[in-house]
């Protein structure tokens, strides 16, 4: 019978500590929150976990990714359904879009709610579109307002 040694036990262990690691921070373990407060508890600790909350009528999904070795905090949100009756160009720019947002840990001990300019701190599909909706909003204001311009002058 050949004897194990003890080199090979804790390389084994360490391996395992390691592929325990990585399937922590990927976020295999991620736990689901039901409400706000267990969400900004698990952002305050950078905690991976999933929450999906209705806000202004529409669906979001958010999910945090741990960020051990990082000094932000990284947080997936998705839209999944926009709020009913919404225009079909804001469905067609945000309904099914992502945005990956980095936030600075120094700011994840407030709540969601209050983190400032959070759009800064973000990247992704879902950000685009809101910038799309929000100039296709101007360019129609300013549309309106010349036209307005126009008929005085006449």
């Amino acid at each position: 019978m050949e004897k194990i040694s003890l080199g090979k036990i804790i390389a084994t262990l360490i391996i395992l500590a390691l592929i325990f690691l990585d399937f922590y921070y990927i976020g295999l373990f991620k736990g689901t929150c039901d409400d706000s407060v267990c969400f900004n508890d698990a952002l305050a600790k950078c905690k991976p976990v999933k929450f999906t909350r209705i806000k202004d009528n529409n669906f979001y999904e958010y999910n945090i990714y741990s960020s051990m070795f990082s000094n932000t905090c990284q947080i997936k949100i998705t839209l999944t359904n926009v709020a009913p009756g919404s225009n079909q160009d804001i469905k067609a720019f945000l309904e099914g879009k992502s945005m990956m947002c980095e936030i600075p840990k120094t700011l994840t001990t407030r709540t969601f709610d209050d983190i400032e300019n959070v759009l800064d701190y973000c990247h992704g599909e879902l950000k685009e579109g809101f910038y799309q909706v929000i100039i296709k909003r101007m360019y129609s204001l300013v549309i309106n307002d010349l036209d307005e311009v126009i008929k005085q002058v006449r």
